[in-house]
Order: C-alpha cells, then sequence, then structure tokens
C-alpha cells in the first residue's frame, strides 16, 4: 500500500477553485483545506492519486509538501 504524503495543488486563476476541489476528491484526494486567495489547495494522497489530479483542467501543479523544523528560539547559536 502505497503512503499518504501532504500535497498542495497550485491552481490556475482561470478556473473555479471550488470546482477543481470537487475534481480533486473525486480522484482521491483528501481535501485539507482550499485557499482561495492564493489558489491553493492543501491535501493529503497517495503518489498514484496524486499523478492524476495533474490532469485535472486547472491544475498548474502538483508538489509533495515537505516539512522543515528550526527547533525553539537560541537552539542555533548565538544570534
Amino acid at each position: 500500500m502505497s503512503r499518504n504524503s501532504e500535497w498542495i495543488i497550485t491552481v490556475s486563476p482561470d478556473y473555479a477553485i471550488g470546482a477543481v476541489a470537487s475534481a480533486v476528491r473525486a480522484k482521491g484526494f483528501k481535501v485539507d483545506a482550499v485557499l482561495s486567495a492564493i489558489g491553493s489547495i492543501t491535501g493529503h494522497a497517495d503518489a498514484h492519486a496524486a499523478a492524476s489530479v495533474r490532469a485535472i483542467p486547472g491544475v498548474l501543479d502538483v508538489t509533495e509538501s515537505i516539512g522543515f523544523d528550526v527547533g525553539p528560539p537560541g537552539s542555533h547559536g548565538p544570534s
């Protein structure tokens, strides 16, 4: 079984983001947020579902989200 990852989908401003989000859900994505102001959708899915979303009209990009941690304040030496 493929592992689910977090993905960021960039939507063209020429398309209704709500309609794109519905199409994304139909491809197996669990949509976490529809960020209309910045034209993005975040959610979780396996790599197969992510690949299928790329073919949806209005989808400009599908990128796996990478996490990072800078640690607590002051943990990286003097400022």
